[in-house]
């Protein structure tokens, strides 16, 4: 049903601030997918990914600062 593949490098193939970036987009998508979820039990696991994705972002914005 929600296909979460993509063409573009895996994470592990990016840099860090693209790695970031990557991140962000996934928990872009997911907050999508919440507002558009029909189902309270679907809207929440979404927002939960969303959450997700924005600290794992955030944490590689820690390891992986801009230089």
């Amino acid at each position: 049903m929600n296909d979460d593949s993509d063409s573009s490098p895996s994470p592990a193939d990016r840099s860090g601030p693209s790695e970031r970036t990557y991140w962000s987009m996934r928990a872009d998508v997911h907050r999508q997918r919440a507002e558009d979820a029909q189902e309270k039990d679907t809207r929440s696991i979404h927002l939960k990914l969303a959450e997700l994705y924005d600290e794992h972002a955030a944490t590689v914005g820690i390891v992986h600062p801009d230089q």
